[in-house]
């Protein structure tokens, strides 16, 4: 299915690509050496805020640009063609989730305050923690974007259903580990002691899910640009290597299985398009979109770039070589907020199954 861009969306995915390509793949793998503690680079935050991407998805009224999520999965797939980590993640989903759920008081506070750039948001949606009395105490074992955070939200149990808590990362009781992914991701272990939460800082029931369904299909969109970034890699090399004095993409079995991935690719593609759309039309069915997206982005992560790696020969296994961190990077992708039988278990659920 083929969904025509605006000239605005085209305009910002043409921005973030070209962000993307000043900061290339070896912002990763800066990330990744031995010495290195920040999650981020500072400068590329600076460049994202100057461009307005965190506030792409906040009102007018509170100094964003009124965007859509078709844009900011535009912008994640040009960030995950070149593996670029930063953490428009939280703050695209507090400012998608707190438009819709938030009290007057946290949009006022929150989104103003990720337009500036004052604000970081965190996001904590797994893990078991329980909201009772006004605290929060439990563990989210995997944290996004909560390393340098200046808040949380966190997904709590509270009184026989979830709801979603925004908190000051500076509250008494929150301790924040952080662990290095392999791709050079930085998550972390978010522990809560007895934190306070403000009333006017919980969100609904219907939060949780619409924060989950938001950051699935941000991630799928990053692992879009990841799987078809690692496929023109492959496709460059088999043109250039020889086998047998012929070129390797000459071989018609590997055109064969090229043609195949092309195809895989683009569907997850339309699937997470699909998704984005459902996101802004605010879509019954919206659960079963993201699911769709995630669960074939999950799975083209794992299959595809592990065919790509294999395409390569033994360059491939070498650490110098990008196509590696191609696939370290979709592996984790992949995983986060759940893999592939956590969302094919979903879709099977809204299908009826």
């Amino acid at each position: 299915m083929m969904y025509a861009f605006s000239e605005e969306q085209s305009m910002v995915r043409d921005s973030a690509r070209s962000i993307a390509r000043a900061e290339s793949v070896s912002g990763a793998r800066t990330l990744l050496a031995p010495e290195s503690k920040i999650a981020c680079s500072s400068d590329l935050s600076s460049k994202l805020h100057e461009l307005g991407f965190p506030g792409m998805l906040v009102d007018e009224d509170h100094g964003g640009s009124d965007m859509d999520m078709v844009a900011a999965c535009l912008v994640a797939r040009e960030l995950g063609r070149e593996l670029v980590i930063s953490p428009l993640l939280g703050t695209t989903v507090t400012a998608h989730t707190i438009a819709r759920f938030g009290s007057d008081k946290m949009r006022e506070d929150c989104l103003a305050g990720i337009t500036e750039g004052t604000e970081q948001i965190g996001l904590g949606l797994d893990g078991e923690v329980v909201l009772a009395d006004g605290l929060l105490n439990g563990v989210c074992a995997w944290g996004i974007d909560a390393v340098g955070a200046t808040s949380l939200i966190i997904r709590a149990d509270h009184d026989d259903v979830s709801v979603l808590a925004l908190v000051p990362v500076d509250n008494a009781g929150i301790e924040i580990a952080p662990r290095r992914m392999a791709d050079g991701r930085m998550l972390a272990q978010i522990t809560l002691n007895a934190v306070q939460v403000e009333r006017d800082t919980i969100m609904s029931d219907e939060a949780p899910a619409a924060a989950m369904n938001c950051a699935a299909t941000w991630i799928s969109a990053y692992s879009c640009g990841t799987v078809e970034a690692a496929f023109e890699l492959t496709l460059d090399y088999l043109r250039e290597r020889k086998q047998f004095d012929r070129r390797i993409a000459s071989f018609q079995a590997i055109q064969h299985r090229l043609a195949q991935i092309y195809c895989e690719i683009e569907d997850g593609w339309s699937a997470t398009h699909r998704a984005a759309i459902a996101l802004d039309r605010h879509e019954a069915e919206l659960a079963l979109h993201s699911s769709v997206a995630k669960a074939k982005l999950a799975d083209l992560s794992r299959v595809v770039l592990a065919d790509c790696l294999q395409l390569h020969g033994g360059i491939g296994m070498t650490a110098e070589h990008d196509i590696g961190l191609f696939l370290k990077s979709g592996r984790v992708s992949s995983e986060l907020l759940g893999g592939y039988s956590h969302h094919a278990d979903i879709v099977a659920r809204e299908l009826g199954f």
